[in-house]
């Protein structure tokens, strides 16, 4: 399992919810513990004094579905302050050698946007940190825009960045980073 650790921290104020048409969508995540959102979560931080976040990426599917669940679970009691959870993607170009080889073993064990939904679903209320996904464009396409957006939120994914492929940077868009308040 590829473990990274992203100690990005996320200065900029984001809208609360997200909109396609300046329509509020507030989520109804199915948390049963008191997991904070990641405004919420930053703003604890920033009241503690502190500049910096654990933030650790895994690839979701990585060795397998199951072992990705208990990492989740080991990672929010270890004191994460948000999970950035990578989508496997068949051409990782912008990743590094280690989250390339961890989306190829991801994929090659069967891991997709469905079976990490169904996985999420059953995790995410167990967990006390808010989850953020990361993915390529291309498998958001796939799935469309609006309802990818919508099953993450529904959930209780707390929010979401995309790289675009055909540049093979990280572009804001914005819709990219989106946080489900």
């Amino acid at each position: 399992m590829a473990l990274s650790v992203n100690s990005l921290l996320l200065n900029s104020q984001i809208p609360n919810s997200f909109s396609f048409q300046n329509s509020s969508v507030r989520s109804k995540s199915l948390q049963c513990m008191a997991s904070l959102s990641i405004s919420e979560t930053f703003a604890r931080l920033r009241k503690k004094g502190k500049e910096v976040a654990f933030i650790p990426y895994i690839t979701a599917g990585d060795p397998d579905l199951r072992t990705t669940s208990k990492a989740l679970k080991i990672l929010d009691s270890c004191g994460s302050d948000v999970i950035e959870l990578g989508m496997p993607y068949s051409d990782p170009s912008a990743d590094g050698p280690v989250i390339q080889a961890s989306a190829t073993r991801a994929l090659a064990q069967g891991a997709n946007f469905n079976g990490i939904i169904s996985m999420l679903n059953e995790v995410i209320p167990h967990l006390s940190c808010p989850i953020a996904l990361f993915s390529y464009y291309n498998p958001i396409q796939k799935h469309g825009v609006e309802n990818f957006m919508t099953t993450i939120k529904n959930v209780g994914i707390h929010g979401t960045s995309w790289i675009e492929l055909d540049t093979g940077n990280f572009v804001l868009h914005p819709y990219n980073v989106i946080h489900f308040e």
